[in-house]
């Protein structure tokens, strides 16, 4: 049974703080791109910040994957030289999936060698230095070959290119761990990476079959509760795909009415997220089922600390690309309340309430024609604190997202959360203890949400599997390995599953009281 490993948004942000700080104070990257692109006005081309966010996405995402695949490794008893290599290897690969997800335009086929490129570079706790030689080759390259926004562009594309090469070329160095880690499903945004394979995003090569048992992207049939905002989304879903991008029209706004602006709002870990992937990942297969092109833009607090007063112009590029008019757009604002202000609050900054103001003016549709082709999707844990005309104007469908809420809708929440180890076998729950463990959560609502319960339950699980000795699995063959580790396993019962939701209410207790 696969594995699969969930890269953290909140692991991913914090790296691209990290790399977009080390980018502007040690490699003076922004500024050499801006002297560079000659298409710049006061600010970097749409070509050349395309590149630049790329770029970023490619560093994040190689040192959040590494971090993962590393403790993943270790945990069933690989370290050392080979290992570090291939973490820095295979977290490369990891990167040039989820960077090409934000370069437009045509693939290119140029490459090059990079014989200088050594994985094994560096130390085995700091990749540094063998970043570092990447970042360097390409600010040398621009330095040397570019002239405008689209050459830097093209030039990050040639070296994604020769990197994905060298990475392909290499890999059979090291059989046993590819094969150890094609053991994981790895998942990136809405990207998924099983070994040296991409899938899931954009139509992909060697896209994996839905019934090879890793798990399926978030469906609306995954959500559990939440039914009023889960057929809206449905819903609004299907309306956008009856638009004609030939006659830039969509038929229903001659009979009713399609809400250019949604809003979810909630406390956090009810569902909003999980909401908007499933939405998405459906408009992806009404995209390949119409052949119409969809564009999913998400946005967040992030884009204000990318260059300070050049936000307005960030967010524009990003919202335009998502309106146009020869498509279908979903823009989600994750969080808005973290990413725009009340402008009644006197300690706000003049940037913070512009960037509210001018927010507002595109959910207007301030000289943007509205042809039913878009929504704008935002969600927020703290609804009260948005400012009162733009939560006006954010909410044409308002929806509250409680997540489970019955004995029956908690009942599929925690078998559903309980389902590998249900599956394996070693967990077996009876319907009177189900029904307990169901009704506990709802006694426990008001402290713990569906995620906190999450959380309880996979930990319940990955207890279960403490035993486990790895190193022993090292020598079994693979077609025996299932069941030496359920031997392995501790069983799970009734009175385990109700322990661990009530030891996590009484940590959010003990963590309130505190605060």
């Amino acid at each position: 049974m696969e594995e699969i490993l969930r890269i953290d948004q909140s692991t991913l942000k914090k790296a691209r703080v990290e790399v977009k700080r080390a980018l502007k104070n040690r490699y003076n990257f922004y500024d050499t791109l801006l002297i560079r692109d000659s298409t710049a006005i006061g600010m970097l081309s749409r070509d050349a910040y395309e590149t630049a966010e790329s770029l970023e996405n490619f560093l994040a995402t190689f040192y959040a994957v590494r971090e993962c695949t590393q403790r993943y490794l270790s945990a069933r008893g690989f370290s050392g030289t080979d290992a570090y290599a291939f973490l820095n290897m295979f977290s490369t690969y990891a990167g040039l999936s989820e960077a090409r997800e934000n370069l437009s335009g045509e693939d290119i086929e140029l490459s090059n060698e990079l014989e200088f490129l050594d994985f094994s570079e560096g130390s085995p706790s700091s990749p540094e230095s063998f970043l570092e030689t990447i970042i360097t080759s390409y600010i040398h390259s621009v330095k040397q070959n570019a002239g405008t926004g689209g050459q830097i562009k093209k030039l990050a594309k040639i070296l994604y290119n020769s990197l994905e090469d060298r990475v392909l070329k290499e890999k059979s160095n090291y059989p046993v761990l590819e094969s150890i880690i094609s053991g994981a499903v790895i998942v990136i945004n809405s990207v998924k990476i099983k070994g040296f394979s991409r899938y899931g995003g954009e139509a992909q090569q060697n896209q994996a079959p839905a019934e090879n048992g890793a798990e399926e992207q978030t469906s609306f049939e995954d959500i559990i509760g939440n039914k009023e905002a889960k057929a809206a989304l449905k819903r609004y879903a299907e309306m956008l795909f009856l638009y004609s991008p030939e006659e830039r029209n969509n038929p229903i706004l001659k009979v009713s009415f399609i809400p250019r602006t949604v809003f979810l709002y909630a406390r956090p870990g009810t569902g909003k997220t999980s909401l908007a992937a499933a939405m998405r990942n459906y408009m992806q297969k009404l995209s390949g089922e119409t052949g119409k092109k969809m564009r999913w833009t998400t946005i967040d607090s992030s884009i204000k600390s990318k260059w300070y007063g050049e936000t307005e112009e960030i967010l524009k590029a990003k919202t335009r690309e998502a309106m146009s008019p020869d498509g279908i757009g979903v823009i989600f604002i994750d969080d808005i309340d973290g990413f725009v202000v009340s402008r009644a609050e006197s300690s706000v900054n003049a940037p913070d309430k512009s960037m509210t103001v001018y927010l507002m003016q595109i959910i207007e549709g301030i000289d943007t024609p509205y042809y039913g082709n878009y929504i704008i999707l935002s969600a927020s844990n703290k609804p009260s604190d948005l400012d009162e005309a733009l939560l006006e104007r954010i909410g044409e469908a308002s929806f509250l997202v409680p997540g489970p809420q019955t004995v029956d809708e908690y009942a599929e929440f925690i078998i559903s959360k309980l389902k590998r180890g249900i599956s394996a076998g070693y967990v077996q729950l009876s319907s009177e203890g189900l029904e307990r463990a169901s009704r506990l959560c709802i006694e426990y609502s008001e402290v713990l949400s569906p995620r906190e319960i999450s959380k309880a339950l996979r930990m319940l699980q990955e207890n279960a599997c403490s035993s486990v000795d790895y190193e022993q699995l090292r020598n079994i063959p693979s077609d025996e390995i299932n069941n030496k580790i359920l031997n392995m396993v501790s069983r799970v019962g009734d009175e385990d599953v109700i322990r661990a939701i009530m030891k996590k209410y009484e940590q959010e207790l003990h963590q309130r009281k505190t605060s």
